[in-house]
């Protein structure tokens, strides 16, 4: 879940129209592939630096959503080293769909704290991920191999920083 003292996420009345323009430009890429017409910005300082649309279907991946597309736009553009040392505090992500589990995991795991969404999900579907959520926490068993995981955080050039 988001903090709610770290993210500031808003509805679509705060998205400028010509911002919401642009979004739904980038969204209706995905229409010619027939995947869900979903697009993302990502800004620094109010620069754009990636953006991204729904692509599951038309490169067969399943994690070619729309947020994804335009984090990963926006390391390439940027590069990744340069784009981990940017003030989050100056990171905003706009899209035309609130972002699923899978998005806003890597919303929080690149601590993009300013999150904006044209369309909100309706509670049932938040609802249903929170119960698939909780669901694989209790299904999820140790495999008993954290040692061989352990040894190879040892030899990581950062350790001990990694978790």
């Amino acid at each position: 879940m988001f903090n709610p003292l770290v993210h500031k996420v808003k509805g679509r009345e705060t998205l400028e129209t010509l911002n919401s323009h642009w979004l739904r430009q980038i969204a209706s890429n995905s229409l010619k592939t027939d995947d869900y017409p979903i697009g993302a910005v990502i800004y620094y300082e109010d620069e754009v630096i990636g953006e991204g649309h729904h692509s599951v279907l038309k490169n067969d991946d399943p994690t070619g959503h729309a947020v994804i597309n335009a984090l990963r736009d926006a390391a390439k553009n940027m590069g990744y080293s340069n784009f981990e040392k940017l003030d989050r505090t100056q990171l905003k992500l706009e899209t035309t769909y609130e972002p699923c589990e899978m998005c806003k995991g890597a919303i929080i795991n690149n601590n993009i704290q300013i999150v904006q969404f044209m369309m909100s999900k309706k509670f049932k579907n938040f609802w249903e991920e929170y119960k698939e959520g909780i669901s694989y926490e209790m299904a999820k068993q140790n495999a008993g191999r954290e040692n061989i995981q352990d040894s190879l955080f040892v030899i990581h050039p950062k350790y001990p920083f990694i978790p």
